[in-house]
């Protein structure tokens, strides 16, 4: 990963408006999804957009093994309803008023860079509800299935061969083991990994890029880490979807119907962000730098599109 990152970095930082060739056309990985990128694109990122794509398609076969069973009960897909739909929404919307009231309390610890991000956020408040609340609205024709559960980066192998491989099926580690079990909707999985390239790019960027490449300030470095994070989120997201469409509509890991794999995506982002913020103030009382600005960087890049508001 460091070896790809590198160049990018230096391409993005090149004199003569480097990052500026490389600003995707839209905020949105599953919009940039729709369209392979340009050659300029795929050079700059490296192969790191080639291999999003393997890790798309590998995660995807995994959902489609773990819905292969539909004899045992422990995995047989189960169909979406609406009153499982509520469920998710008032849980979602639940844990969004907790986790916003613990930002508010722990505001005056942040200091003042983090108490912006920390406004920002509550701002887009009415916007994350309205989004939850649409779960609830229409039946999706999806399904849930035994998930992951803790996909990341660092549950993935390659050996000696270039073949890849998943480990850690336990779950999350913090969850009991009866949640652990519960079918869920795989698209859980894939959010979990876009975050995951999040967190690699940017701890990356502040950690070790701003180190070896002095001069930058780390607003510029923030800027061309999330780039890579769209660009390569839509390698990883064209070719999942890419192999979802190839399976019959009505198989368990097929999703042919976009706009619900959009709003599902869009609202396990902003979930799996707010856990985040909720596990940090637990174990350090306060929100992680980190955590704040990829919920952020969320809200910028859903494909849901902000209601529009109409200004004095």
């Amino acid at each position: 990963m460091h070896d790809s990152l590198m160049p990018y970095f230096e391409s993005a930082l090149m004199p003569g408006a480097g990052l500026e060739k490389l600003l995707p056309p839209n905020l949105s990985p599953l919009r940039l999804a729709l369209a392979p990128p340009n050659e300029q694109i795929r050079i700059a990122i490296g192969p790191m957009m080639e291999t999003a794509g393997r890790i798309g398609r590998l995660t995807h076969d995994l959902h489609v093994a773990l819905a292969s069973n539909p004899t045992d009960t422990a995995f047989a897909p189960e169909r979406y309803t609406l009153h499982y739909q509520k469920q998710i929404s008032h849980g979602m919307r639940r844990r969004l008023d907790f986790s916003l009231l613990q930002l508010l309390e722990t505001q005056p610890l942040l200091e003042a860079p983090l108490q912006i991000k920390l406004d920002a956020i509550q701002r887009r408040r009415p916007f994350m509800e309205s989004l939850f609340k649409q779960l609830e609205q229409k039946l999706f024709h999806a399904y849930r299935i035994r998930e992951h559960g803790d996909y990341h980066l660092g549950q993935l192998l390659i050996d000696e061969r270039g073949e890849w491989w998943i480990i850690d099926f336990e779950g999350q580690p913090l969850r009991p083991l009866s949640e652990r079990r519960i079918k869920r909707s795989p698209l859980r999985d894939v959010a979990s990994m876009l975050w995951s390239f999040y967190i690699c790019v940017h701890s990356m960027a502040d950690k070790h890029i701003a180190n070896l490449l002095p001069g930058p300030d780390k607003s510029t470095l923030n800027q061309i880490a999330d780039v890579w994070c769209r660009w390569v989120s839509a390698a990883f997201l064209r070719a999942y979807f890419t192999a979802a469409h190839e399976l019959d509509p009505h198989h368990p890991a097929g999703f042919h119907r976009i706009h619900d794999a959009a709003l599902l995506l869009d609202c396990f982002f902003l979930d799996q962000g707010l856990e985040k913020i909720e596990r940090d103030i637990a174990r350090n009382g306060h929100p992680d730098e980190l955590s704040l600005s990829g919920l952020q960087f969320w809200l910028e890049s859903l494909t849901t599109e902000f209601p529009k508001t109409n200004k004095p």
